[in-house]
């Protein structure tokens, strides 16, 4: 009997004879194992820097050109914001027609369009409710609450009874 003990003697005296001692299992030397969880020092050729290239580079850098500087397309030449008619064309007789250049070639330069798209843009966006609330008086309700706020602060700095600030269009007209 082993009287419950679970060591290696309890667990051979009750097996009687059918298992023997265990020998020496684990990794390493019987008197110098190997410590459970540490690490091995990397090898050598795994640390480092090794044989290294330039890679090329993407974009149109100097390095992609093999070029030692960045030739500009438009080098040397001024920079002209916009076209001036006056010193292109000569003066026009005014009569009855009108006394400006013409302008046919305006929107052939790239930063006059670019210019005359952002004012459209700013112009499209003030249009939209940027602006003033002119929303009621487009939809044809007869109030402009901006308006009114106005009138209203106006009558109490004041001193002055209500203003009329509804706006009531007379069916007649």
């Amino acid at each position: 009997m082993n009287n419950n003990k679970l060591d290696e003697a309890a667990l051979l005296a009750g097996c009687k004879g059918v298992f023997s001692k265990a020998s020496y299992v684990t990794m390493g030397q019987e008197g110098k194992p190997e410590l459970f969880g540490q690490k091995l020092p990397l090898r050598p050729a795994y640390g480092g820097k090794h044989f290294t290239t330039q890679p090329p580079k993407d974009g149109r850098t100097v390095d992609v050109y093999f070029e030692k500087k960045h030739n500009w397309i438009s080098s040397g030449d001024p920079y002209a914001d916009r076209i001036r008619y006056k010193d292109t064309q000569s003066d026009k007789k005014k009569g009855f027609q009108t006394s400006d250049f013409s302008k046919r070639d305006e929107f052939t330069n790239t930063i006059r369009t670019e210019q005359w798209r952002e004012q459209l843009k700013v112009s499209g966006r003030w249009a939209a409710g940027g602006g003033l609330e002119l929303a009621p008086l487009r939809r044809g309700t007869g109030e402009n609450t901006h308006a009114k706020k106005a009138l209203d602060m106006f009558a109490e700095a004041n001193s002055i009874e209500a203003l009329s600030t509804s706006m009531r269009r007379d069916p007649d007209l």
